[in-house]
């Protein structure tokens, strides 16, 4: 979680996704601002609603999506040959930093560390808020791997203020996770890629393992 992780690349720009992570959604109403890693035209839509979320704030957003995976993607599963998961709205980030979103072999899912940052590529406002985004994040990659948050079979976050900020960050995890808890392992560390960043989370999933 050090700054200088990787080359030193996480100093210019988070290795994480946040700010990202919504892109169609009919949750949010995208505005014309685009943002991706350089700025350009190259940009996805970035939701109003989050610059503006603040703690207690609700998600609208069902917390089991069905969800569904391409007939190619299918196959690939099948046959458990490794996927790359690249939302569209993440598209610039793994085109610049080489890195996936999440990767799928078989029916098992691992996703990349999330964060709850702004258009602006700031951190929002409070671990609640921090927290809601990466939630929010990590279930539209899952969505995008064939998976939803029913499927999470394991929760690894990383705090900066892992002793004074826990209980806020569980009451903002069992909106997402109110019953079939995952096993989950809280890790206080320095920093994360951002400052002001409060809370990173990344998960493994196992596709159709939520199912009643």
């Amino acid at each position: 979680m050090e700054a200088n992780t990787m080359g030193g690349w996480r100093r210019k720009r988070p290795p994480t996704l946040g700010p990202l992570c919504f892109g169609d959604d009919a949750i949010f109403r995208p505005r014309p601002q685009h943002i991706c890693a350089n700025r350009s035209a190259a940009g996805v839509p970035f939701p109003d609603e989050i610059s503006h979320l603040q703690a207690g704030d609700p998600f609208r957003a069902p917390l089991f999506p069905s969800t569904h995976l391409s007939k190619e993607a299918e196959v690939m599963a099948a046959n458990n040959q490794r996927q790359s998961i690249v939302p569209a709205p993440f598209r610039a980030y793994y085109d610049e930093h080489h890195l996936s979103p999440a990767t799928r072999v078989g029916d098992l899912i691992w996703v990349s560390g999330q964060v709850g940052i702004d258009a602006d590529m700031k951190p929002a406002e409070g671990m609640h808020a921090q927290a809601q985004i990466a939630f929010a994040c990590l279930k539209l990659v899952l969505e995008e791997a064939g998976a939803s948050l029913a499927d999470v079979v394991e929760l690894t976050t990383f705090h900066t203020d892992l002793h004074g900020e826990v209980d806020a960050f569980v009451a903002v995890k069992d909106q997402y996770f109110p019953s079939r808890y995952p096993s989950w392992t809280a890790v206080g560390v320095t920093q994360l890629a951002l400052p002001g960043l409060v809370i990173e989370i990344r998960a493994v999933a196992v596709a159709g393992s939520g199912k009643d």
